[in-house]
């Protein structure tokens, strides 16, 4: 994705995605609970994204979404809306609610991958340390070259 976004000087932005609270969810409702609410989530973020968007676990509750031909702001947009889902991480009134906090940064033109990841999981710490539930755009000053 980064290759292509590089040749064909496109937007391509990212979200760093983790499950606020999640070991509390785990401790409190057991493990099961736990792979229910994590299945939930992708499922319900997996149905609100289009075929070119590409979602996949990192690991744990931490999550990634490339967006190619997406600025970040639009991204944000997204993933915000996804953030206001009631029933996140739900599909039996017993399981529990969770929430996620996500930090989102764009492709810039000299960017390695590991550089566009490194910047949207610092905006997802930011995000955390901010309150958690909510969506963060990394503090770059650059954007993507078009």
């Amino acid at each position: 994705m980064v290759k292509a976004a590089r040749s064909s000087r496109a937007r391509l932005s990212v979200a760093i995605i983790d499950l606020d609270d999640f070991k509390t969810i785990n401790d409190r409702y057991g493990h099961p609970a736990g792979d229910r609410v994590l299945q939930n989530f992708a499922r319900e973020v997996s149905r609100r994204l289009g075929p070119t968007e590409v979602f996949g676990r990192l690991g744990g509750e931490e999550f990634a979404i490339f967006f190619p031909q997406t600025g970040r702001e639009q991204a944000a947009d997204l993933i915000g809306s996804i953030l206001l889902s009631a029933n996140l991480g739900r599909t039996r009134k017993q399981d529990p609610h969770c929430t996620f906090s996500a930090g989102i940064d764009e492709f810039c033109f000299n960017d390695t991958l590991s550089e566009l990841i490194i910047r949207a999981d610092a905006a997802l710490y930011c995000a955390k340390r901010e309150g958690k539930g909510r969506v963060e755009l990394a503090k770059s000053d650059s954007v993507t070259v078009a």
